[in-house]
């Protein structure tokens, strides 16, 4: 090789060597980027299939009729207590005055029932007190009869007044069966206020479940929330139980992320998580992983009788499954949460309580 080659291969050589080593940097990078991607991946499992999602409450009636008042639109924020929409009152307040005379009446006929056991009572204590004199009249007639009886053979009463005492006798004894028989025709008649009390417990409890009735017209919200699904005019017939419209309770939003089970092992229930709402994906909203879906269900299983059904086709690829894990946001921005919004999720390392 001569001398003016050697020249230009030198060049040649040196460009080599920098191409060489630029590509191994460019492959270590790489390679120390991916070992970063998957320590990063295994310490703070992310996912961008997530949701937020919040508890609904199905709003129904709990009175039939016709809805004379719709008081809230569609999508609009209510209190705990603000009146939802109202029904026709009229036939609930008519069952009201109903019950309520029904009560005044059972009350009345208590109070007269009172009135006549007062004075039934008052008959038997008469009798009772009729015995006991006609039974003293007894005994003292007894009494005189056989001092008589005694007194006779000496001659000291005649026989006419012996005579005399003994009817005397006899009918303080008639006296004191009639007294017996009057007593226990009192006791007899003496009643109780069982019938009459228990009327009255009846009209009572008529006119709370009237009241209740007329309470049920006006159907408040239970919970702080938003409404929606509303499609409900003034004019409706509505039955009970029957659902016209969702109420999302706002007292506490999640979001559901679902993570490949091979994540599943670095997350931990109390752990801090960022959530990134997709109408604003800069935005971090804090949360703690509140649960851990315990099991899914594939589409493919089906159940007959009680027996899985295996599908004939063979995967040789394996899919990891994803299941549910629920975040609980913490002091989430208002003007971000719409139930089924889309989300991403980061779980981060950590104990319940920490935060970065």
């Amino acid at each position: 090789m001569t001398a003016e080659t050697r020249a230009h291969a030198a060049p040649r050589d040196l460009k080599l060597w920098v191409a060489r080593g630029l590509a191994a940097l460019l492959i270590g990078a790489g390679l120390l980027a991916a070992a970063f991607a998957i320590r990063r991946a295994e310490t703070a499992p992310r996912t961008e299939s997530a949701e937020l999602a919040a508890t609904t409450i199905p709003v129904s009636a709990l009175a039939p009729g016709r809805v004379v008042e719709v008081a809230v639109q569609n999508n609009a924020r209510v209190q705990a207590g603000d009146v939802l929409f109202r029904i026709d009152p009229e036939v609930y307040e008519l069952r009201v005055a109903q019950a309520r005379a029904a009560l005044r009446t059972a009350q009345a006929a208590a109070d007269d029932r009172a009135r006549m056991v007062e004075n039934e009572l008052s008959a038997l204590e008469i009798s009772q007190a009729q015995v006991i004199r006609a039974q003293n009249n007894l005994a003292l007639a007894q009494a005189s009869l056989r001092r008589l009886e005694n007194l006779l053979p000496q001659g000291f009463v005649t026989a006419q007044e012996v005579d005399t005492a003994r009817t005397l006798a006899e009918d303080a004894e008639v006296t004191l069966n009639e007294a017996l028989t009057a007593q226990r025709m009192a006791e007899v008649r003496v009643g109780t206020l069982d019938a009459a009390e228990a009327q009255v417990a009846l009209a009572r409890a008529t006119l709370a479940l009237a009241e209740r009735e007329l309470a049920d017209t006006e159907v408040v919200a239970r919970v702080d929330g938003v409404v929606t699904g509303l499609n409900l005019g003034v004019g409706a017939i509505v039955a009970p139980g029957a659902p016209l419209f969702t109420l999302i309770d706002t007292s506490e939003w999640r979001a559901t992320a679902f993570f490949r089970e091979t994540a599943l092992r670095h997350i931990r229930v109390g752990a801090p998580a960022d959530v990134f709402v997709l109408q604003e994906p800069d935005r971090r909203i804090r949360g703690r992983v509140q649960s851990i879906a315990a099991g899914i269900r594939s589409q493919d299983e089906i159940s007959v009788l009680g027996l899985p059904v295996v599908p004939s086709a063979l995967d040789w690829v394996r899919v990891a499954n994803r299941f549910p894990v629920e975040i609980v946001l913490e002091d989430p921005p208002e003007d971000l949460m719409r139930l089924g919004a889309s989300a991403a999720v980061v779980v981060r390392p950590g104990r319940a309580g920490e935060h970065d």
